[in-house]
């Protein structure tokens, strides 16, 4: 049997849930209190109803941001709230933009990976060579002091090469740190103004 203070109960939860929860404690309009009462809403009810609204509205913005659960990493059938897709979507967007600064790291470093490669080779030939005219002037015993002093240089040569190089691998290593680091407090700066742009926008509904 069709029972109208159900309909009015109903209603005034409703519009309690939807009150903007703005931190000033506010109290629904005097129709809503006499309502409320003759009707028997509760708490409960309005509590139930907020939920509802709040995943309604976790969904509608799952579906704005363009992605689906999945690739926010959301479990499928999930009930999110706004905060929930916002904050997924955020990361989701760091870690594409990680990916594509390692791999831009990593591509920078091929370069000088395959100059190293190179000339570590360079090198054994001629120290292999090196060796080998030594073993032969041993044999003869015409060893000269020059030879040895010549694979020496070449020795130092080398190991200031790599020196050289690992210095800018370093290098390169501290600027991607940097800029990791630099966009994190972007992030944080962009998390708070949207903060803050949700607060006022909650102002403005009420």
């Amino acid at each position: 049997m069709w029972n109208p203070l159900n309909d009015i109960r109903y209603g005034v939860e409703l519009e309690r849930a939807q009150m903007p929860d703005n931190g000033l404690n506010e109290s629904p309009g005097m129709w809503n209190s006499s309502m409320g009462a003759i009707s028997g809403a509760n708490n409960t009810g309005v509590e139930n109803k907020r939920r509802s609204v709040r995943q309604a509205d976790g969904q509608q913005a799952l579906r704005d941001s363009g992605y689906t659960a999945q690739e926010l990493g959301l479990k499928p059938g999930q009930k999110v709230t706004r905060g929930d897709v916002t904050s997924a979507v955020r990361n989701h967007l760091d870690d594409k933009q990680t990916a594509k600064d390692t791999t831009a790291f990593e591509r920078s470093l091929v370069p000088l990976t395959k100059q190293m490669e190179m000339q570590n080779a360079q090198f054994a030939t001629t120290l292999k060579s090196q060796e080998n005219r030594y073993a032969h002037e041993k044999q003869e015993n015409r060893l000269d002091r020059r030879h040895a002093s010549e694979m020496a240089d070449m020795s130092n040569d080398l190991q200031m090469q790599i020196s050289i190089m690992n210095n800018d691998i370093a290098d390169k290593r501290m600027a991607y740190d940097r800029e990791t680091q630099r966009m994190d407090r972007r992030d944080k700066y962009i998390a708070t103004l949207m903060s803050g742009i949700g607060q006022l926008g909650g102002a403005f509904a009420a």
